[in-house]
């Protein structure tokens, strides 16, 4: 996994909608690939759907679900996993 890196942000709500989180994805994206990368990895709570969005919109696919995986205290939620591929086995 020495060519695999995993992405994670937050962002606070007042700075949600602003295009924050498609920017700081894109800069991740170009540092990446420049450190000679393969592949970004998020994981991510599955009932976080905006942060989802912007991975689906950022070109990541679902690669696989852990449910229930993480106690939130009051309840269980699953876990997603999201890759990208940025560039062939070629390279």
């Amino acid at each position: 996994m020495h060519q695999v890196a995993e992405v994670s942000y937050y962002l606070a709500k007042q700075a949600r909608g602003l295009g924050l989180g498609h920017f700081m994805l894109e800069q991740a994206q170009l540092i990446a690939v420049d450190a000679g990368l393969r592949y970004l990895l998020a994981i991510l709570l599955e009932s976080n759907i905006g942060s989802r969005i912007l991975l689906e919109k950022g070109g990541f696919t679902l690669a696989g679900q852990l449910p229930e995986i993480a106690d939130l205290g009051e309840k269980r939620c699953g876990q997603l996993i999201m890759y990208k591929k940025l560039r062939s086995d070629k390279e």
